[in-house]
């Protein structure tokens, strides 16, 4: 039984083999997401609402660093994207920003609570799967880029297909405790 390789007690992991059977149900096939995909883009987890004070800040550096790339913010539910929506029509409007909201249950219907896996983790997954953007720069919502990330599509390791930099541990167990 694949419980005891793990040392997981047998209701936990069925448990958990049920959650993923019913996540994987929900995601829609490689073939009916692929179809929209096109150019560059930004693509910035907002997964709280705490973030709305923290991610306008990664988009105005943004373009203080003369990045042009499209922008979309991701939330998770329809709550948290109209506490978002009046933000981004600010930044629309004032900064000429080709900005857009979207809440990831608009695309896919998910039991938030039935994973126990913080929900900007789980946004950042999903955004992924439903931007519309072939070649996406994954932001975290407190992100404050250095320079223009643009230029990580053409360079070396952005030709690879994931750069990656670490998570602070410690600002995470902060959130979560």
């Amino acid at each position: 039984h694949a419980s005891q390789n793990f040392l997981l007690k047998d209701e936990f992991y069925s448990d958990f083999r049920t959650q993923q059977q019913s996540l994987m149900k929900a995601i829609p096939t490689w073939a009916e997401v692929s179809k929209g995909y096109s150019g560059r883009g930004i693509v910035i987890s907002a997964g709280s609402i705490h973030l709305n004070r923290v991610w306008p800040n990664t988009v105005l550096m943004l373009r203080s660093l003369n990045c042009t790339l499209p922008i979309e913010i991701w939330t998770k539910d329809q709550h948290e994207y109209e506490i978002t929506l009046p933000l981004v029509h600010q930044i629309r409007t004032e900064f000429k920003i080709p900005i857009s909201v979207h809440a990831v249950n608009n695309y896919i219907s998910v039991a938030w609570d039935d994973f126990d896996i913080p929900s900007f983790f789980k946004v950042k997954a999903l955004a992924l799967l439903f931007s519309s953007f072939e070649e996406i720069i994954l932001l975290d919502a407190d992100n404050i880029p250095a320079m223009d990330p643009e230029t990580l599509f053409d360079s070396e390791e952005g030709k690879s297909g994931l750069i990656q930099w670490p998570v602070s541990l410690l600002r995470y167990l902060q959130i979560v405790c």
